[in-house]
């Protein structure tokens, strides 16, 4: 009966000890290890994005720049451009200006025939002088010749220039339009690249709460976990006890029952073959059957 109980005890301290392991919370190490894992990368990630923001930011210093020496090469281009129309404008007033002074030579000559001519030739006093007022009618209409060739030849010159002045300018407001649509495109660029670091910054910030969380909860598991392990000791070492209590108990029960029955079976009477009288005096004061008196 006594071992039976003591049974029965072990049993419920060893079903107290698998109730405090379970309620037990296990470590959550391979969370934790992924968090890690995942902070790191998402580190990774924003510094690759902050690099190529710094390098977005080089580009578009570099495009200011080049806007800036366009800008520079546009002014002085339109200032040429302007230097040489006001070079061909007075080219072609100085062209015109020889064609009506030729003209009016012309003129004259037609209006007053050959006798001017004439006049001037006539007037020679020697061959040496007539070959020389010969000579001199011939250079006037020479010197209105290439004057005229002269200006139309520097006009045509400052035509060209101008023309070449003004594709250049052409190509550097080409060159400035597609500067300023680099800037507008390297400007989308770092804005997005800041809207990238900004999430990533927002997920390294959630990333890194979460580990604290994790790691805390794992803290707590541990502790809940140390907790068990000493509650299951302690319920371990009071069943080994309370097992061999009750065990000394039944073993101390078991060695008294035994020696009081070996008295009782080693007791006899001894005698010579006759009944020994129940009691101590063998005087008989009735006989069989009915008492019929007082006993003397």
């Amino acid at each position: 009966m006594l071992k039976k109980k003591a049974r029965r005890m072990a049993a419920a301290m060893m079903a107290g000890i698998l109730t405090c392991s379970l309620t037990a919370v296990p470590v959550k190490a391979d969370s934790i290890s992924e968090t890690e894992q995942r902070g790191k990368e998402l580190q990774k990630q924003k510094e690759a994005a902050e690099n190529e923001k710094s390098s977005l930011a080089s580009q578009l210093n570099q495009v200011i720049s080049d806007m800036q020496e366009t800008e520079k090469k546009l002014t002085e281009k339109q200032d040429e451009i302007k230097k040489a129309q006001d070079e061909l404008v007075q080219a072609q007033i100085q062209e015109n200006d020889q064609y009506e002074a030729m003209k009016l030579r012309i003129k004259y000559m037609y209006e007053n025939g050959n006798a001017s001519l004439l006049e001037i030739l006539f007037s020679a006093k020697s061959m040496g002088d007539l070959l020389n007022k010969a000579e001199y009618v011939q250079s006037i209409s020479e010197y209105d010749r290439n004057m005229l060739e002269k200006y139309e030849k520097l006009t045509k010159e400052i035509e060209e220039k101008e023309a070449a002045l003004e594709k250049e300018e052409e190509e550097l407001k080409t060159l400035q339009n597609d500067l300023i649509a680099k800037r507008n495109s390297v400007n989308q660029l770092l804005a997005e690249k800041e809207v990238q670091i900004s999430s990533l910054e927002d997920q390294i910030g959630a990333n890194a709460a979460k580990l604290q969380e994790l790691i805390k909860e794992a803290e707590e598991a541990k502790r809940r976990q140390e907790e068990a392990a000493a509650a299951k000791r302690a319920a371990e070492e009071a069943a080994r006890k309370a097992a061999l209590a009750a065990q000394q108990a039944a073993s101390s029960s078991g060695s008294s029952s035994g020696s009081g029955s070996s008295s009782a079976g080693n007791s006899h009477v001894s005698g010579n073959g006759s009944l020994a009288y129940p009691v101590a005096s063998p005087r008989i004061t009735s006989g069989y059957g009915y008492r019929t008196s007082a006993p003397p």
